[in-house]
């Protein structure tokens, strides 16, 4: 079974992650954020991502007008 941390899918208002942790994702095919193809104004920033085996963060071909993900920490594990 897949471990699923933030599906954003916002088309009006916002997501705004901001120092937060996010870990122990070591169930296959688990991902930490993922972000829908229609998804607006999503920032993510000054968080830490740890101890994964698969995809960190998943961004479905986004057509965002604001997409924003910066000065984060992510480490996949092995």
């Amino acid at each position: 079974a897949n471990k699923t941390g933030f599906d954003v899918a916002t088309t009006t208002g916002s997501f705004d992650m901001n120092r937060c942790s996010v870990h122990d994702f070591v169930v296959a095919s688990s991902v930490w954020l993922t972000v829908a193809a229609s998804a607006n104004n999503v920032a993510v920033a000054n968080s830490v991502f740890y101890n994964s085996n698969s995809t960190g963060i998943f961004i479905a071909g986004t057509t965002a007008n604001v997409l924003v993900i910066n000065n984060n920490y992510l480490q996949q594990d092995s």
